[in-house]
């Protein structure tokens, strides 16, 4: 969208002639955290609890064996205990988890100002059951992505 002509809000990119008022906006954030971690095979699952405020789906990459969880947290005020169990995972099988938050559900990136979007990147391991346990904050994105199979 260019700054000096639009009729809306940009969905992914804000620009001018001046390079630096390029601003990404918060849903580019997303759309780049989810369209680098692909799978090429849906994997099935389930859950012991509703789904929501916890909207999630898990995938396979078949030519590295990395599995991928792609998760949202939505519609509430605190921070979600996930596990993540996958088929063929055993204890000490190493993920990392980005996780993006921003500091409430209006916050928006100003045209050439600060971005809002926070990321956290974190490694974690398989407890004894094959499992991988985190925290979701409350409106967040996050993407656990196994190590790759050697």
């Amino acid at each position: 969208m260019n700054i000096n002509s639009y009729q809306w809000s940009p969905t992914l990119v804000a620009f001018s002639a001046d390079p630096a008022m390029t601003t990404r906006s918060t849903s580019h954030h997303v759309w780049s955290l989810f369209s680098t971690n692909v799978f090429d095979q849906l994997l099935s699952t389930s859950s012991d609890s509703n789904f929501g405020p916890l909207y999630y789906s898990a995938g396979l990459v078949k030519s590295t064996g990395e599995r991928i969880f792609k998760a949202a947290v939505y519609n509430t005020t605190t921070n979600l205990e996930v596990k993540v169990d996958f088929e063929g995972i055993k204890q000490g099988k190493q993920a990392t988890v980005t996780i993006l938050t921003a500091p409430d559900a209006f916050a928006t990136n100003v045209h050439g100002g600060q971005n809002v979007v926070s990321t956290n990147i974190t490694k974690i391991v398989a407890d004894m059951d094959g499992s991988f346990n985190f925290d979701l904050p409350a409106l967040s994105v996050a993407v656990l992505r196994t190590a790759r199979e050697l």
